[in-house]
């Protein structure tokens, strides 16, 4: 018997579902989509990146290899280090780029 302890701990927050994968890979995998890429870490031969995943709060962040992100969100690693080199100027010229091509 299941009992979800409301009537005890009225101000516990409630566990929230969350939204379901974007889609899935050939192998049934699930694929979540990226929505920011947060910090960096690692040594310069395994640098990993934080990724908060959309939809998904803070507690679903989760790191990856900076490698597989270049792969995947290009993109988005491209963004981040422009911000992490103080490159606001560098991210409006991809963005234009992005809308003229």
């Amino acid at each position: 018997m299941h009992r979800d302890g409301r009537g005890a701990f009225p101000t516990r927050p409630l566990r929230v579902e969350q939204p379901p994968a974007v889609e899935y890979d050939t192998n049934g995998n699930a694929c979540y989509e990226v929505d920011s890429l947060l910090a960096e870490r690692g040594s310069a031969r395994r640098r990993e990146l934080l990724v908060r995943w959309k939809g998904y709060g803070p507690e679903a962040d989760q790191r990856k290899s900076r490698t597989e992100l270049i792969r995947e969100v290009p993109h988005l690693v491209a963004e981040f280090d422009a911000l992490q080199a103080g490159g606001r100027a560098h991210i409006n010229q991809l963005a234009q780029r992005q809308r003229a091509g």
